[in-house]
């Protein structure tokens, strides 16, 4: 990747970390997709830590993101059991 690459990337960014957005006086990092061997996007440090803590697992990171939302923990099975209830449509 060259210099040229790298600031197209954050400019399209809008020079931001692609996540949180922040413009993190502790730098930036590239995030690789190491399967694909390719660039994703640039991140902070903060939030490239914390992909690689969460094993750039999406379903980690839903979990991640069902936990904060709910406030701590809650069985699964029970979120989406009523996550899909929600989704089904009304037959009455």
């Amino acid at each position: 990747m060259t210099l040229e690459d790298y600031e197209g990337i954050l400019a399209a960014q809008d020079g931001g970390c692609a996540i949180c957005g922040e413009q993190s006086a502790d730098g930036q990092s590239m995030h690789i997709d190491h399967a694909a061997e390719s660039v994703r996007g640039i991140l902070c440090v903060c939030c490239n830590n914390a992909l690689g803590q969460l094993k750039d697992d999406p379903e980690l990171m839903l979990r991640a993101a069902e936990y904060v939302t709910l406030g701590g923990f809650a069985r699964l099975d029970i979120v989406r059991r009523e996550r899909e209830q929600m989704q089904e449509p009304d037959t009455r």
